[in-house]
């Protein structure tokens, strides 16, 4: 019965590959505030480490500015990832292949970003409105998340149409790609 909120941070948001300052001024503070309001909102919010130390130090940062620190479950098997995204309600995340997974999978996702990639990712499909800015207050970041659980229906729908686009596509590839081999 319960509602799943997967909370994925990145620890390269706070380091020097990530060009934006305001990021990591505001990058913890960002996800305290999204997983109060998600659990507020009857959500079951969990952080889901499968990068290691440095991910987990970020985890515990983010815990300790929360009122009622929650979940980490820490998972390096990239297939079990992606079933504990897919059996998500909704999704915060900052690693990119968690964005893919939950994208492709019809799981409504907020993104942050360090990196152009994940900018091309949400438009690609479609939701460029979900990659959260930095610069958001605490009333904008609340606005996104009820946003998007709002029209959860909606985007997962989008989202998977979207994501069959593409599954056609990689597979008239790999079609061309054993033709030319065979």
């Amino acid at each position: 019965d319960k509602r799943y909120f997967t909370v994925i941070p990145n620890a390269k948001m706070l380091s020097r590959k990530n060009t934006n300052s305001v990021w990591k001024a505001h990058y913890v503070n960002t996800f305290s505030t999204l997983i109060t309001e998600a659990d507020k909102q009857g959500l079951t919010p969990f952080m889901l480490n499968h990068e290691g130390k440095e991910d987990q130090v970020l985890c515990e940062q983010i815990n300790a500015k929360l009122s009622k620190p929650i979940e980490i479950l820490h998972e390096e098997d990239p297939l079990k990832v992606k079933g504990i995204i897919g059996a998500s309600d909704a999704i915060l995340c900052s690693r990119y292949h968690g964005c893919v997974s939950a994208l492709s999978q019809g799981i409504p996702c907020l993104g942050t970003s360090w990196s152009h990639k994940y900018e091309k990712l949400f438009e690609e499909y479609g939701v460029s409105e979900y990659l959260i800015s930095p610069r958001g207050d605490n009333n904008e970041l609340i606005m996104h998340l009820n946003q998007l659980l709002n029209n959860s229906t909606e985007v997962t729908d989008a989202l998977l149409s979207k994501a069959e686009i593409y599954k056609s596509q990689s597979q008239k590839m790999w079609d061309i790609v054993s033709h030319k081999l065979a």
